[in-house]
């Protein structure tokens, strides 16, 4: 379940949902920065496992969506808000746009200081 989280044993403190089925879902910081990629996600954003994957993930983003992305997590980080939902374009590691419909739900006020972004479903399309 998404409200369980545990650490990995490491300097970067990675995080990982437990326990149950993996979901493609990637865990950001307050400041956008992606700290964790499952390995599902990793595969429909075709990264490999040695890709550094620690970017911003607002340069994933398309410029359509970027104003759309943007503003939600500022009000995230600066108001608390709990919840997002998004349709949006984003650049994989190949650099092919794809289509993603994503749930983000704020635990940046969790010991894990993370805002949590589950891919619910992906379409291949041209941006």
């Amino acid at each position: 379940m998404l409200d369980t989280l545990v650490e990995y044993e490491s300097p970067r403190r990675l995080l990982r949902p437990h326990p149950g089925p993996e979901r493609p879902m990637l865990v950001l910081g307050g400041n956008g920065k992606i700290k964790y990629m499952t390995p599902d996600a990793q595969k429909m954003l075709e990264y490999t496992d040695d890709q550094p994957q620690r970017g911003s993930f607002f340069s994933l983003v398309h410029h359509r969506n970027l104003y759309q992305v943007m503003r939600d997590v500022s009000e995230m980080v600066c108001s608390g808000k709990q919840k997002a939902s998004w349709a949006l374009w984003l650049k994989t590691a190949k650099g092919h746009w794809r289509w993603f419909k994503i749930q983000v739900h704020n635990r940046l006020t969790d010991e894990t200081a993370s805002l949590q972004l589950v891919i619910q479903e992906t379409h291949d399309a041209e941006a």
